[in-house]
Protein backbone atom coordinates (compact mmCIF):
# COMPACT_ATOMS: atom_id res chain seq x y z
CA UNK A 1 0.00 0.00 0.00
CA UNK A 2 1.14 3.47 -0.84
CA UNK A 3 1.63 6.62 1.72
CA UNK A 4 -0.57 9.02 0.08
CA UNK A 5 0.79 12.64 1.76
CA UNK A 6 -2.19 14.86 0.01
CA UNK A 7 -5.30 14.49 -2.53
CA UNK A 8 -6.93 17.72 -4.49
CA UNK A 9 -9.93 16.97 -6.59
CA UNK A 10 -11.26 18.95 -9.71
CA UNK A 11 -11.82 19.70 -13.22
CA UNK A 12 -9.06 19.47 -15.37
CA UNK A 13 -8.52 23.25 -16.65
CA UNK A 14 -6.34 25.30 -18.70
CA UNK A 15 -2.99 27.01 -17.16
CA UNK A 16 -0.70 28.99 -18.86
CA UNK A 17 0.69 26.77 -21.42
CA UNK A 18 4.14 26.68 -20.00
CA UNK A 19 4.81 23.11 -19.58
CA UNK A 20 3.83 22.29 -22.63
CA UNK A 21 6.33 24.68 -24.46
CA UNK A 22 9.04 22.91 -22.20
CA UNK A 23 8.35 19.58 -22.97
CA UNK A 24 6.34 18.55 -20.05
CA UNK A 25 2.77 19.28 -20.32
CA UNK A 26 0.62 19.48 -17.54
CA UNK A 27 -3.10 18.71 -16.62
CA UNK A 28 -4.13 21.71 -14.31
CA UNK A 29 -6.12 20.82 -11.38
CA UNK A 30 -8.90 23.77 -10.50
CA UNK A 31 -8.97 22.31 -7.10
CA UNK A 32 -10.40 23.64 -3.52
CA UNK A 33 -7.70 25.91 -1.45
CA UNK A 34 -8.45 24.05 1.71
CA UNK A 35 -7.80 20.33 -0.10
CA UNK A 36 -5.20 17.74 1.92
CA UNK A 37 -2.50 18.84 -0.12
CA UNK A 38 1.17 18.78 0.73
CA UNK A 39 3.49 22.03 0.87
CA UNK A 40 5.05 23.31 -2.27
CA UNK A 41 7.56 21.30 -4.22
CA UNK A 42 7.76 18.51 -6.82
CA UNK A 43 6.32 14.92 -6.26
CA UNK A 44 5.78 11.88 -7.39
CA UNK A 45 2.15 10.29 -7.71
CA UNK A 46 -0.85 9.11 -9.59
CA UNK A 47 -3.90 10.94 -11.28
CA UNK A 48 -7.20 9.18 -11.54
CA UNK A 49 -9.80 10.40 -14.07
CA UNK A 50 -13.05 10.37 -12.08
CA UNK A 51 -15.31 11.12 -14.73
CA UNK A 52 -14.99 12.09 -18.70
CA UNK A 53 -15.91 16.03 -19.31
CA UNK A 54 -19.41 15.20 -20.21
CA UNK A 55 -22.17 12.74 -21.02
CA UNK A 56 -21.11 12.83 -24.69
CA UNK A 57 -17.38 11.89 -23.78
CA UNK A 58 -17.10 8.05 -24.26
CA UNK A 59 -13.60 7.97 -22.80
CA UNK A 60 -12.46 6.08 -19.65
CA UNK A 61 -9.61 6.04 -17.47
CA UNK A 62 -10.37 2.91 -15.14
CA UNK A 63 -6.67 2.78 -14.00
CA UNK A 64 -5.01 5.93 -11.81
CA UNK A 65 -1.96 7.06 -14.33
CA UNK A 66 2.00 7.47 -13.02
CA UNK A 67 2.13 11.67 -13.20
CA UNK A 68 4.81 14.05 -11.78
CA UNK A 69 3.39 16.50 -9.41
CA UNK A 70 3.85 20.17 -8.88
CA UNK A 71 2.45 21.81 -5.86
CA UNK A 72 3.22 25.98 -6.17
CA UNK A 73 3.13 29.12 -7.52
CA UNK A 74 6.03 28.70 -10.48
CA UNK A 75 7.98 31.39 -8.94
CA UNK A 76 10.46 30.56 -11.84
CA UNK A 77 7.98 32.91 -13.78
CA UNK A 78 6.80 35.35 -10.84
CA UNK A 79 3.75 33.55 -10.07
CA UNK A 80 2.11 34.09 -7.23
CA UNK A 81 -0.97 32.10 -7.12
CA UNK A 82 -0.67 28.10 -5.95
CA UNK A 83 -1.55 25.51 -7.99
CA UNK A 84 -1.78 21.63 -8.48
CA UNK A 85 -0.71 20.88 -12.28
CA UNK A 86 0.35 17.11 -13.17
CA UNK A 87 2.77 15.95 -15.50
CA UNK A 88 1.28 12.49 -16.67
CA UNK A 89 3.83 9.89 -17.41
CA UNK A 90 3.48 8.36 -21.35
CA UNK A 91 0.20 9.80 -21.70
CA UNK A 92 -1.08 11.76 -24.17
CA UNK A 93 -4.53 12.23 -24.10
CA UNK A 94 -6.53 16.04 -24.26
CA UNK A 95 -8.47 15.31 -20.58
CA UNK A 96 -9.30 19.13 -20.57
CA UNK A 97 -12.81 19.57 -18.82
CA UNK A 98 -12.52 15.70 -16.99
CA UNK A 99 -12.83 15.61 -13.30
CA UNK A 100 -9.16 14.07 -12.03
CA UNK A 101 -8.01 13.50 -8.63
CA UNK A 102 -4.38 14.15 -7.61
CA UNK A 103 -2.55 11.71 -5.55
CA UNK A 104 0.69 13.35 -4.06
CA UNK A 105 3.24 10.09 -2.53
CA UNK A 106 6.41 10.71 -2.65
CA UNK A 107 8.42 14.50 -1.95
CA UNK A 108 10.97 14.75 -4.73
CA UNK A 109 12.16 18.48 -4.36
CA UNK A 110 11.04 21.59 -2.52
CA UNK A 111 10.08 24.55 -5.07
CA UNK A 112 12.75 26.55 -6.43
CA UNK A 113 13.02 29.53 -8.48
CA UNK A 114 15.53 29.23 -11.33
CA UNK A 115 18.23 31.51 -13.07
CA UNK A 116 16.77 30.36 -16.15
CA UNK A 117 14.02 28.79 -18.18
CA UNK A 118 17.40 26.07 -19.53
CA UNK A 119 18.23 25.34 -15.92
CA UNK A 120 14.63 24.89 -14.93
CA UNK A 121 14.73 21.86 -17.79
CA UNK A 122 17.12 20.26 -16.57
CA UNK A 123 15.78 20.14 -12.77
CA UNK A 124 12.85 19.09 -14.44
CA UNK A 125 14.63 16.14 -16.44
CA UNK A 126 15.55 14.77 -13.27
CA UNK A 127 12.87 14.73 -11.51
CA UNK A 128 11.36 12.59 -14.14
CA UNK A 129 14.23 9.84 -13.83
CA UNK A 130 13.44 9.96 -10.25
CA UNK A 131 10.14 9.65 -10.70
CA UNK A 132 10.43 6.82 -13.17
CA UNK A 133 12.78 4.84 -10.88
CA UNK A 134 9.80 5.50 -7.77
CA UNK A 135 7.38 3.82 -10.14
CA UNK A 136 9.62 1.08 -11.28
CA UNK A 137 10.35 0.19 -7.91
CA UNK A 138 6.62 0.60 -6.78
Amino acid sequence: MVDVLGTATGPVVHGEGRGKELGYPTANVDFDPAAPIPSDGVYAGHVRILASSGPDDPREFPEPLPALVSVGSNVTFGATTRTIEAYLLDFDEDIYGCVAEIAVELFIRPQVKFGSVDELIMQMKQDESRGREYFRSA
